[in-house]
Formats: C-alpha cells, structure tokens, sequence
C-alpha cells in the first residue's frame, strides 16, 4: 500500500473531483481521510492498493489538479500520525482500557 497526502484549497467540489481523477485513472483506494489541514485547505490522506501505478506517476497526477495545494507520498509509519493529525477529536476513536468482568 501506498500512502499519499493531499491537501485541497477548500472549493465547491474539491473532493469530488479529487475522486473523479481517482476512478477515471483506476487508482484501487483502499483508505480515505479527509479533515482540517489548515486555513482554507482539507487534509486528504489517501492509501492506495499495492496494485496502484507508480507513485511518481499518482503524485503528478493529482497535482495537475486545481484545487491541489500541495501532495507528497508518506511512508506507512508516518500514515498513522497524518491520519490521527486530520481526524477531529469527536471521530477518532478512543483508546480506553476495557476490562473483562
């Protein structure tokens, strides 16, 4: 798997057609995540299946876009974090200790 970070200017249809580029080129998305990545720009983080183009060519792609502002591969390791980074608090999910009575 390949992970890509995208952030969008915040447009009418940014997403949108960030997921059109996606399925016209056949990119196989396994995992999406969009929030807040600063003033005037979401945060896409986008894992894509390990059957995938090159990654040179994913990243050149999706920064011919318009609404990209900018767009960089991420190692898995770092995917963890950026995904923690651009969820809001109220979606993420908690990390209690349960215990088995």
């Amino acid at each position: 798997m390949t992970t890509y970070v995208v952030d969008l200017h915040e447009r009418a249809g940014a997403l949108e057609r960030l997921l059109n580029l996606c399925r016209r080129k056949g990119y196989p998305i396994h995992t999406l995540q969009f929030g807040p990545g600063g003033p005037g720009v979401r945060r896409v983080a986008l894992e894509l299946e390990a059957d995938a183009p090159p990654a040179a060519r994913v990243v050149a792609n999706l920064a011919k876009l318009y609404d990209v502002a900018s767009v960089e591969q991420v190692d898995r390791a770092l995917h963890a974090e950026v995904a923690q980074a651009t969820l809001p608090d109220a979606v993420r999910p908690a990390t209690r200790a349960v215990r088995a009575a």
